[in-house]
């Protein structure tokens, strides 16, 4: 495990009380190398949640082929590690992805939530230690690194709030060396982060809109393999788009066709599967909003139809009233005698 403690300053976000164990190794108090018990998720109570580092570390690497979450979340509550624990498993994550085939899309994940991690709690420790953690990788390897280092620092700013610094970090990472080395739906996320920000800070895009971009990608694509990348970017694109029913359909083509070629457990399958995923959520709060709007658009015309009855009953009201008055008596000789 990489020794971090030289560049975490801030505390831990919750202190352990007595008697509580961790989660995997289910021990009390500091583990062998005295690190203590942690929690900095949204897990509560008196002892859920925590776990030492070290354990963690263990539990993500044995998961480290198939799924990156356990580095980036809680397993209990569904929610992404934040503070002291957030940064020592990044730096981690970076690490044991070393051990991956040169390129992996985990190894590169891994380089950009690293970047997002440190330079979201401003540590300014973050750019010494990745030039050190570079030097634990391959030439050629290198080439990729700095790309995905600028864009998960772009992210850190995107999300403060500060896209003209955003801008800045996701120009620097689109025209790094290695950036034309990426694989095609990392360059996709790239590019559409930095039109995401332009469009932010009204300043011009391409002419050619994104989904155009990708549906070219696929035509020129130099096996049907590649094109079934750029068809699971094309995906993500019409998504992001709301062209839903599209994408559903060209997410679901990719997943069947990666299951067939590759393997149900290969890193490309897994991919698609979770674009997949991400797809079907966002079709299913679409529905949900429009579900939404018409009951909503049915209560008002509900609404509406109660109120123009009131009005026509007031109305009727008056008439009859009218009605009354013109056929009275004495009203009438009232009117004569007043000639």
């Amino acid at each position: 495990m990489v020794d971090l403690e030289a560049g975490i300053t801030d505390p831990p976000t919750c202190t352990a009380p007595t008697g509580a164990t961790c989660w995997i190794c289910l021990e009390e108090g500091p583990d062998d190398g005295g690190e203590p018990l942690l929690r900095d998720c949204a897990c509560r109570g008196e002892s859920a949640g925590y776990a030492h580092i070290s354990c963690i570390v263990k539990y993500a690497q044995s998961r480290l082929d198939v799924c990156v979450m356990a580095w980036k979340e809680c397993p209990h509550c569904a929610q992404k590690y934040q503070g002291r624990m957030a940064l020592k498993l990044s730096i981690n994550f970076v690490a044991n992805s070393l051990r991956l085939p040169e390129n992996h899309p985990f190894q590169l994940d891994a380089i950009e939530y690293w970047a997002y991690c440190q330079l979201l709690h401003d540590n300014e420790y973050a750019l010494s230690l990745f030039r050190r953690l570079r030097g634990l990788a391959n030439s050629r390897q290198k080439d990729f690194w700095w790309p995905m280092f600028w864009y998960g620092v772009g992210r850190a700013h995107e999300e403060k709030g500060e896209s003209s610094e955003a801008l800045t970090w996701y120009e620097k990472a689109t025209g790094c060396s290695g950036f034309s080395a990426l694989e095609q739906s990392i360059k996709d996320k790239m590019e559409n982060a930095l039109r995401r920000v332009r469009s932010d800070l009204g300043l011009p895009n391409s002419t050619r809109s994104e989904v155009d971009i990708c549906r070219q990608r696929i035509l020129n694509a130099e096996d049907e393999y590649h094109s079934f990348k750029c068809k699971q970017a094309l995906a993500e694109c019409l998504a992001n788009n709301k062209q839903l029913s599209e994408a559903l359909k060209v997410g679901k083509e990719c997943v069947d066709y990666f299951e067939r070629v590759s393997g149900p457990d290969h890193v490309d399958t897994l991919l698609a599967r979770t674009t997949l995923s991400s797809i079907r959520i966002k079709e299913h709060f679409a529905e949900r909003k429009v579900k939404d709007r018409l009951e909503l658009c049915q209560l008002a015309s509900y609404v509406l139809v109660l109120v123009i009855c009131l009005v026509l009953l007031i109305l009727s009201d008056d008439d009859e009233e009218n009605d009354l008055d013109t056929n009275d008596p004495s009203t009438a000789n009232v009117t004569l005698t007043g000639n």
